[in-house]
């Protein structure tokens, strides 16, 4: 359910940004390998898909996901990405279940990239850029 509201916001997002010629001088295709956001941070060019890949811990089964970030600009000496998120500053490293149960609504966010990655592996991935 919630990946069905989520959706068409996130196209229309995508929408956008290729509609402003943000593709332009793109990593067009690319599809890199996982990296820290230190290393991926040099190589990112407007509008590149991030997928990162997190881990949910349920009891001692580890459970992987991945959450998508489009990369927008660097400003003020750091990297800014939008991506979907319902928490606010105070409560950004709540665990999936908790961002599910809770009553907020998920909105499309512009946040530092160090941020939304923390700690886990990213990679560019354009690779269904011809798609």
């Amino acid at each position: 359910i919630l990946r069905s509201r989520l959706l068409p916001q996130f196209k229309s997002t995508i929408s956008f940004i290729s509609d402003i010629g943000l593709t332009e001088n793109s990593n067009f295709g690319l599809r890199t390998k996982w990296m820290s956001v230190e290393n991926i941070e040099m190589r990112l060019k407007r509008g590149d898909l991030i997928e990162i890949s997190r881990i949910f811990p349920i009891g001692f089964l580890p459970l992987p996901y991945k959450h998508w970030a489009v990369f927008t600009c660097f400003r003020e000496g750091n990297s800014f990405a939008v991506h979907y998120s319902d928490t606010s500053d105070d409560d950004s490293h709540q665990f999936p279940q908790e961002q599910i149960l809770s009553i907020k609504q998920p909105k499309v966010r512009e946040e530092r990239l160090k941020e939304i990655i923390g700690s886990s592996k990213c990679r560019i991935n354009n690779s269904q850029d011809w798609k």
